[in-house]
């Protein structure tokens, strides 16, 4: 070890906290600043390069999220009632929230952490990503594109069925979600709209995705698939054809 930071002392500790057990706590980095979400009402950022605290924020942590008295230890996540994915996002110099123990979303200053605007969870599971000045928020039946300026919704996506996993943003813009009905669907989010649906052979849903060397790979329940980035296939193909017609 090279050196550490303690980030908060809380009341309970994870022993005792079977929420905090649950839902995790990842670490997001962007220009020297480590946010560190602690899954119990609240966020801490560390300096790299002094290697010390830079600012922390609390949020009200919703009663629900607690143990529940009635039932001994056992505790009530909400599941499907609640944020999916307590990890920060960064974007041009903005942290975006989403803690499974609270049912708001909040945009802080990466630097300062001065809360720059708060909304509620509404129907929301995660957030999908952030294109430009737009992000986008994933729903059971819907996706919005929301504003990244203040957090309002600015066109809203109908969905053919529920969400199966985690999409994959490209770099023009677009968020290939998969579904249970066993497609993946993208969603042009700068034209708030959906561009096309790509059913799956198989009729297996598919899993979170992630994107690497022009394959997209599926982790799924019972299943890892790799699928081809239509894009680099066909320019496989012509490479290929044009040596061997």
């Amino acid at each position: 070890m090279e050196w550490w930071q303690e980030l908060a002392v809380l009341e309970n500790n994870i022993a005792h906290d079977f929420f905090r057990r649950m839902v995790g706590a990842t670490p997001s980095i962007s220009d020297g600043v480590v946010v560190c979400p602690i899954s119990a009402g609240g966020v801490v950022a560390v300096d790299l390069a002094s290697r010390s605290l830079l600012w922390a924020y609390q949020y009200p942590r919703i009663a629900k999220s607690n143990n529940d008295p009635n039932r001994g230890q056992a505790p009530t996540l909400r599941q499907g009632d609640r944020w999916v994915d307590g990890s920060a996002v960064i974007a041009s110099g903005r942290v975006l929230l989403t803690p499974p123990e609270s049912d708001e979303m909040h945009c802080l200053d990466l630097f300062t952490g001065a809360q720059l605007w708060t909304q509620n969870r509404g129907q929301a599971l995660f957030l999908a990503g952030v294109f430009r000045d737009k992000f986008l928020l994933i729903e059971n039946r819907q996706a919005a594109v929301c504003d990244l300026a203040n957090g309002q919704a600015v066109q809203r996506i109908p969905l053919p069925a529920t969400p199966s996993g985690r999409g994959v943003m490209t770099k023009d813009g677009r968020y290939c979600l998969p579904l249970t009905n066993a497609s993946i669907v993208e969603l042009d989010v700068p034209g708030g709209k959906l561009q096309g649906t790509t059913a799956l052979l198989r009729g297996v849903a598919a899993g979170n995705l992630i994107w690497q060397s022009g394959r997209f790979i599926s982790v799924g329940p019972e299943y890892i698939e790799a699928f081809d980035d239509l894009s680099q296939l066909q320019e496989r193909v012509a490479a290929a054809t044009e040596q061997s017609p």
